[in-house]
């Protein structure tokens, strides 16, 4: 530990120093380092390990034009033979499978039996490999740019990378370039298997191979057929391997998804749950009953797409394969199709992930820090069916009526959620209407109209005022004993979701309606709310102190919307820079959003350009000397109005 401790001091953290980048990385799996390698071979008179290092560089960059040419001298060079081209990097399994192939086409069943299941086991042993280097350090990496990330941010973002690197493994190892997977590749050994088995008499051997092909693709009609026409089929289990692999696939696809899915995670590549997707007529396996496909202009076709999994039409000759030499023909022309696609897809994907670099802010540096911002790439938008399935409660929901919208994994920070159903349609209109007939201009900001933004008006009620405004006739006593109640509701389930266990108190109670101004420009770029923290001040270095003239006793924050008749508005919360929206969310009647108000919730108001945008504003406490005094006299207000009602 000493040792340690004084290395760190002199040289910093060892994990970060020793820390192999990304780009090294990358230019590892690209090979890159070959076009040194290749250089200094020749240059050093191997002329024979120079062929070999090119030869496996361009298999797996086929569209290097640099070694490419490098390829050509050696190919036309008076010393080159044929033993010296040799692919280093070939996968055993890859090596295998591909002589099984050449010994299927000269119908030597036997040798090619003996060739695929020693390819599975080169296969499998290489998956389990694979596995195993998923599970080495992880580093945070850009997961959590501007803070740290808690303890559980970072369990759940290592569990989802091991997740998804371990969906990656079967993917990877039927790689054979750069650009190039071969599709569907560990089920194309059991449909070759059962054919092959098939030629020598081994039936029980070709169903259970059938079988494992089925475990796949269930719906593979040639393969249904074989199994049905043997008497003892129903006996015979799929094999064993196979079993294995595809219930760990299936499990691990299952917990990657439920992940994604209660986790809020929005940005990921759908194909890693399914590795081997549903088959598509084009497939690169062998098929029984196909000879010719038919693709017309791919990359035209997939423009008009929305889902990169979409089945491509195509026409279908069907017939019968006369020879495994004649099948094998048409495995490769599907083949070529196939990644002809993939490549497609390949620049569809890179495109994708330069617009997922999030987006620069430089040019609202020169602005006042909170009053202008710009939308992450990474933007996570909440709205009605926002997530996949309903997300994990992390406190208690109160009312059965309520569901639960977001947690705090899902907007994207510490203590926040979002829920649904608090307020029904009715109770929503009728503040709407108490805040029109006693609402006060500029209410809570010394009668300024517009105190946010010139483009619109604000308008506020309180409790009191509601209460003493009922107590004069002037509005009717249900509407004000509803706002009470409704805010007192919101106050319950907060401090139950949150599991506090000392009191919450009210700080602050304001129904507030904010009103486009009509004839204004809908072209805005300001805010209807800067965006601030509830208990701090935000300075132009973008750090947030809790100091005069700030609240910073308040603690907890919540808002209530009450409808959805306007343009813009939504509620939007910052990464630490206060200029970057991560996440918004939509507006409408009974839906709550509460979060900590501290500078870990950087939070506002995008510009309403039509409608009137009304919502009820809580601000709680932990401190009782800050608790709401005027909502205290109008509980009193409103226990004697009700006396005077009853009698």
């Amino acid at each position: 530990m000493c040792i340690e401790s004084c290395e760190q001091k002199l040289f910093g953290d060892p994990k970060i120093i020793l820390r192999i980048s990304d780009d090294v990385n990358d230019d590892f799996k690209s090979k890159e380092i070959y076009k040194y390698l290749q250089l200094a071979y020749f240059r050093n008179g191997n002329f024979a390990k120079s062929l070999e290092v090119t030869y496996s560089f361009v298999i797996y960059n086929p569209d290097d034009s640099m070694m490419q040419k490098n390829m050509e001298f050696y190919d036309n060079h008076r010393n080159s033979s044929s033993y010296m081209y040799i692919n280093r990097d070939a996968k055993s399994h890859q090596v295998f499978f591909d002589k099984g192939i050449e010994a299927y086409n000269v119908e030597e069943y036997s040798k090619a039996i003996s060739l695929f299941e020693q390819a599975l086991i080169e296969f499998y042993k290489a998956e389990e490999e694979c596995r195993a280097v998923c599970e080495g350090e992880f580093y945070v990496g850009t997961e959590y740019p501007e803070t740290p990330p808690s303890f559980h941010q970072q369990i759940i973002a290592h569990y989802r990378k091991v997740l998804e690197c371990y969906m990656t493994c079967p993917v990877e190892l039927a790689r054979t370039s750069i650009k190039h997977v071969s599709e569907n590749y560990l089920p194309k050994h059991y449909h070759y298997l059962q054919f092959a088995y098939s030629k020598v008499n081994k039936h029980d051997e070709s169903i259970e191979c059938s079988k494992a092909y089925l475990l796949f693709h269930s719906n593979n009609e040639v393969m249904q057929a074989h199994v049905h026409q043997q008497m003892n089929a129903a006996t015979i289990s799929p094999r064993q391997d196979a079993v294995e692999f595809h219930t760990r696939l299936q499990i691990q696809s299952e917990l990657l998804k439920y992940v994604y899915q209660n986790f809020g995670i929005q940005d990921y590549d759908e194909t890693l749950l399914q590795p081997y997707p549903k088959e598509d007529v084009d497939a690169s396996e062998p098929k029984e009953n196909i000879t010719k496909t038919e693709l017309g202009n791919k990359e035209e076709e997939l423009h008009e797409q929305n889902n990169d999994n979409e089945v491509l039409q195509e026409k279908v000759e069907e017939n019968s394969y006369r020879s495994g030499r004649e099948k094998n023909n048409d495995i490769i022309d599907s083949k070529d199709q196939h990644n002809e696609r993939m490549e497609v897809l390949r620049k569809r994907r890179e495109a994708d992930d330069f617009q997922k670099k999030d987006v620069d802010i430089s040019d609202l540096l020169h602005k006042p820090i909170g009053h202008h911002t710009i939308d992450s790439n990474k933007i996570l938008t909440i709205s009605d069916g926002q997530s996949l399935v309903q997300p994990l409660a992390e406190g208690p929901i109160l009312y059965d009526y309520v569901t639960l919208l977001a947690n705090s994994t899902q907007m994207l920070g510490p203590t926040r959620f979002a829920l649904d159903g608090l307020a029904s349609n009715n109770e929503c209109q009728e503040l709407i209407d108490l805040e029109l007939a006693g609402g006060l201009s500029g209410d809570g900001y010394r009668g300024r109209a517009s105190p946010h933004t010139e483009h619109e008006l604000f308008e506020g009620l309180t409790v009191y005022r509601a209460v003493e405004l009922a107590e004069q006739g002037l509005l009717p006593f249900r509407s004000a004993q509803l706002y009470y109640d409704l805010s007192e509701r919101v106050r319950a389930q907060v401090k139950a979701y949150f599991k506090l266990k000392d009191e919450l108190y009210f700080d602050y109670t304001h129904l507030v309606c904010r009103i486009a101004i009509k004839g204004q420009s809908t072209d805005r770029d300001d805010l209807s709310h800067p965006v601030h923290g509830d208990n701090c001040l935000l300075k132009e270095d973008g750090t947030c102190v809790k100091d005069n003239p700030a609240y910073t006793w308040r603690d907890y924050s919540s808002i209530m919307y009450l409808n959805d008749e306007f343009d813009g508005g939504e509620f939007i919360m910052t990464d630490a820079t206060a200029r970057r929206v991560k996440l918004q969310v939509k507006p409408k009647c009974g839906r709550l959003v509460s979060f900590c108000a501290g500078k870990e919730c950087l939070h506002g108001v995008k510009p309403i350009t039509r409608g009137r945008r009304c919502a009820m504003a809580l601000w709680f406490t932990q401190d009782p000397s800050h608790d709401e005094q005027s909502r205290i006299e109008a509980k009193k207000k409103l226990n004697k109005l009700r006396e005077r009602d009853e009698l």
